[in-house]
């Protein structure tokens, strides 16, 4: 095997993604969801040949890049360490697991926090709306003698939002 120099391997990485990219957009919208295989970090360079690191956090993420990229849902197809050894092989996935479990409880806070946050400014536009609401009918009694005016909110349906 022709060993290749960082820079080679590094364009050849970048190539393989471009081609990825490309055969994955070419099939936008005809796919249900994205497999991934994963097993870890690794290295490769003129003096190594596939060394791997336990890296968990690349598992999340990746899942995170691609679930961001293409709007699907992800399905870890494969994921473990080649070796014998049970106790290692099962605190490898724990670790992975633990990692996919952190990227969704921080993905639940921050939709929870972004929903808060437009609850609040929603609230704040319709109080602001009904003391003006209220304020227009009040000067406008006034100036025309008994009177009538309001103000009619026609997307009422695409601000309402569920307390």
């Amino acid at each position: 095997m022709e060993e290749k120099s960082e820079e080679e391997s590094q364009s050849l990485i970048k190539k393989i993604w471009e081609l990825t990219d490309k055969g994955i957009e070419a099939q936008e919208g005809k796919f249900d969801y994205v497999g991934v295989n994963y097993y870890g970090m690794g290295i490769t360079g003129p003096s190594t040949f596939g060394t791997l690191f336990v890296y968990p956090e690349g598992l999340r993420d990746l899942c995170r890049t691609l679930s961001k990229k293409y709007g699907k849902p992800i399905l870890i197809t494969e994921n473990g360490l080649p070796n014998s050894d049970d106790d290692q092989k099962t605190a490898f996935l724990v670790l992975h697991l633990k990692r996919l479990y952190d990227g969704i409880t921080e993905k639940i806070a921050m939709m929870k926090f972004i929903e808060e946050i437009e609850r609040k400014k929603y609230n704040a536009f319709m109080d602001t709306f009904n003391q003006v609401n209220q304020n227009l009918a009040t000067y406008f009694s006034k100036l025309k003698e008994g009177g009538e005016a309001a103000l009619k909110l026609e997307i009422r349906k695409i601000l309402s939002r569920e307390d």
